[in-house]
């Protein structure tokens, strides 16, 4: 992930980057190149602590964000504000 993004503190660890959703196949080819005008989704690459931790401290918010589970490589996408939301009555509830 040499084009992405990294926050690391006592509260989470989280490694991104932006990406454009149609194109979310090719995250991990190192060699494809997202353009930055079409950037509509954060891939997480990485990330350990709270969810919600993520989109306190993104560099800046976009619609989608998305990731997938070492054991399975299918990508979850979620509009950022319901992610937000589900991540914010986890962290309440819990």
């Amino acid at each position: 992930m040499a084009t992405g993004w990294v926050y690391s503190g006592n509260d989470a660890f989280i490694m991104g980057k932006p990406i454009t959703k149609r194109y979310a196949g090719f995250v991990l080819d190192p060699k494809f190149i997202y353009k930055q005008d079409e950037w509509d989704c954060w891939f997480v690459y990485l990330a350990a602590g709270g969810l919600n931790r993520f989109q306190e401290v993104a560099p800046f918010k976009l619609p989608y964000i998305c990731w997938h589970r070492r054991s399975d490589s299918k990508m979850k996408f979620w509009e950022w504000n319901k992610f937000f939301k589900k991540t914010k009555q986890e962290k309440n509830n819990g």
